[in-house]
Formats: structure tokens, sequence, C-alpha cells
């Protein structure tokens, strides 16, 4: 009697981290193909020094649902967060 509940507590936890799976899968390949664009509230731009030279990049904060999040463009469309120092994330993609 006990190994059949195993099996079947085994078997729905199967399905149920299968169905998961394929949720996020979903939801992944819906974000890829721009059917989930997210609002953008605000555009800006940093700007910091490395070395003798400026260098600016593109900002934007990002409404999802009740949350928001600001990014920043380290090249051409890399998007990266940087909550509330967009400046240090900047200066790290530069230094990679």
């Amino acid at each position: 009697m006990q190994r059949a509940l195993r099996i079947t507590s085994f078997r729905s936890a199967l399905w149920g981290g299968l169905g998961v799976l394929a949720i996020l899968g979903l939801a992944s390949w819906a974000f890829d193909h721009g059917l989930f664009q997210p609002n953008i509230i605000e555009r800006g731009q940093v700007s910091v020094n490395t070395g003798s030279s400026r260098v600016t990049a593109r900002t934007r904060l990002l409404a999802i649902g009740k949350r928001s999040l600001w990014q920043v463009e380290v090249s051409p469309g890399d998007w990266r967060d940087c909550g509330h120092d967009c400046g240090k994330v900047l200066r790290s993609a530069l230094n990679e």
C-alpha cells in the first residue's frame, strides 16, 4: 500500500514539474517573439568617464505589472537591469 502511494506521489510531482516547465517555456517563447511588451515609463541616458573618454548610454524605466525597473543599454540591443546605479553597471560592462 505504501509503495503504490509513493509511485502516485512521484507521478504527481513529475507531472507538476513538467507543467511548470511547459508554462515557463511558453512564457519565454512569447517574450522572444514580441508577444509580451513591457511599458516604458521613462527614457534617459547615463554617462561615465573611462580614463580620458566619456561614454554615454541610453536608459529606460520599465513597468511590468506593479513592479518597475531601470535598464541600461550596454551595447545595441543588450539591455541590462541596473537598479538605482546604471553608471556602475555600464562601467562593469565596459571592463568586460
